[in-house]
């Protein structure tokens, strides 16, 4: 009896059972898990960086500290310029124009009456630089009149007043454009997000176009006439042109500033860092977000946490199942103390009448008139059991006393020493390994008779 101890084994379907029992505690520790891996993921995603305090100045040599001065100066060149390119990306209306789906206004205007060229006399003080050469087409001359006369100062101020927009000069003149078609046609085509606004611009240029005519009929004598006017919404190769370029400086740029360092080593890294920090300067075209969090790193670490939650409430209910010194299955009693089992009750509902026919054969067996049901853990539940089996036995003709444990019970050890044979009812869970041996010595000290056992399971 001292051996079982070595005999009894962990049974991994009862431990499993045992596990989805306290699927509750489970799902605490789920919960848990996944709002200490979230806050985990958070912190770690806004923590700032450890910032390294001790300069690498030092393990440098004068050769390598000029190397790194020279691409800190080109990268502060680089870094102005890709802000420059950059600011205008962000500011230019020409460039937040759909250029698939761009809104383009034209007007056509028909120029002639300057065939003599002999006759045009150009004054000293002339608005504009005309190029008098017999090779250059007058028409020529004339539209570029026009063009230098839309994108002066003061046309721009009309034009900004106009269109009712707080855009910047050096943005306006891009939404517009003065080409020549044919032999002496001055196309005026304006561009918008909307037909509203190249509408809008267009009508502004069609004035300022007025009020210059005569101005630039002193240098040129010319007539001009409006063809024709039209709107329409297309594609444009101007703007995406425009907006293609402005993406591959940046992007050359970018690559440009990442070179820099490419033939440093890494304490002139370190070095190099060191003096962009100290110009306020960020390593890298693109400037870090504050406080921005990626929901990727909290599922993550939310995830992780939930996974090691579960794990370690898994540990703990196995070792807790493993460590507990109470009958967990059937088979503990019948292989760990030889001691048959008779019947089961399972949540207070049993046959009573199958255990007590069960327990008769057994009783006839031995020809035993009166037996004791005895058990080493005691409740009312279990006391509640003895009562039915015990009335169910009285009707089969047997004899039956109920009692506590008789280890520590002098009484019941009375009882159990006065009946023919002995009944043991344990509780899985509830009765202890060294409970059930301890009875069962005693049992073997005074010649008791042990028939078998009842488990009850709650």
């Amino acid at each position: 009896m001292n051996n079982y101890r070595n005999i009894i084994e962990i049974d991994l379907k009862d431990l499993f059972f045992h596990l989805i029992k306290h699927y509750r505690i489970m799902i605490a520790a789920i919960v848990i898990g996944c709002i200490l891996g979230s806050v985990f993921g958070i912190v770690k995603a806004t923590a700032p960086e450890d910032v390294k305090e001790e300069s690498s100045k030092p393990l440098l040599t004068d050769k390598e500290i000029y190397e790194v001065n020279s691409a800190v100066v080109n990268y502060k060149s680089l870094f102005s310029r890709y802000n420059e390119v950059l600011d205008y990306k962000n500011n230019s209306p020409l460039i937040k124009i759909d250029g698939y789906n761009t809104h383009i206004s034209t007007c056509t205007y028909l120029i002639s009456g300057y065939d003599n060229l002999n006759s045009i006399t150009v004054e000293s003080n002339s608005i504009t630089n005309i190029n008098n050469s017999i090779e250059k087409n007058i028409a020529d001359n004339i539209i570029s009149l026009y063009s230098s006369e839309l994108k002066k100062t003061d046309s721009i101020a009309l034009i900004r007043e106009a269109i009712g927009k707080e855009i910047d000069d050096k943005y306006i003149s891009e939404l517009y454009s003065i080409t020549k078609s044919g032999y002496s046609i001055m196309n005026v085509t304006t561009y918008g997000r909307t037909k509203e606004d190249s509408d809008n611009l267009l009508q502004s240029l069609m004035q300022i176009i007025e009020q210059k005519e005569n101005i630039i009929k002193e240098s040129i004598p010319h007539e001009i006439v409006k063809s024709s006017l039209y709107t329409s919404c297309e594609k444009s190769s101007y703007i995406i042109s425009c907006q293609d370029s402005v993406t591959n400086q940046l992007k050359d740029l970018n690559n440009s500033m990442i070179s820099v360092t490419s033939n440093l080593t890494g304490d002139q890294k370190n070095y190099f860092k060191e003096q962009l920090e100290e110009s306020d300067i960020d390593y890298g075209i693109e400037p870090p977000e504050e406080n921005h969090i990626e929901i990727k790193t909290i599922l993550k670490y939310g995830i992780m946490g939930c996974m090691a939650a579960v794990f370690i409430a898994v540990v703990i209910l196995s070792l807790k199942y493993i460590m507990s010194q109470t009958i967990k299955v059937e088979d503990d009693i019948k292989y760990a103390f030889n001691i048959p089992v008779l019947g089961s009750i399972r949540n207070n509902h049993f046959d009573k009448n199958l255990i007590a026919s069960s327990i008769n054969a057994v009783v006839n067996v031995h020809s035993a008139k009166n037996i004791c049901i005895v058990s080493s853990y005691s409740d009312e539940t279990v006391e509640n059991n003895k009562a039915k089996i015990s009335d169910a036995l009285k009707d089969k003709g047997i004899q039956t006393i109920t009692c506590h444990s008789i280890m520590d019970d002098s009484d019941s050890l009375d009882k159990a020493i006065s009946s023919d044979a002995i009944i043991l009812m344990e509780t899985i869970q509830k009765s202890k390994y060294e409970d059930i041996a301890k009875t069962i010595e005693l049992c073997k000290n005074y010649h008791l008779l042990l028939l078998g056992s009842i488990l009850n399971y709650e």
